[in-house]
């Protein structure tokens, strides 16, 4: 799945993570969730708090 938005991404050449996020399916938001809520359990263990306030931001544009 991985390999899988990386080609979507050089195939497309969005002008904005909005377009990209909008272009993507049902299965990649899922993948992309399941990653975020990851990164976040990871930032938030670790008290990073700079990467948790980036991560949530991610997460507000993907939802």
């Amino acid at each position: 799945m991985c390999q899988q938005l990386v080609s979507k991404l050089e195939a497309n050449h969005y002008t904005s993570e909005k377009k990209f996020i909008d272009d993507l399916d049902g299965n990649e938001m899922d993948y992309l969730d399941m990653v975020l809520e990851n990164e976040l359990d990871y930032a938030k263990n670790v008290q990073n708090d700079i990467r948790v306030q980036e991560l949530n931001e991610v997460f507000e544009q993907l939802f």
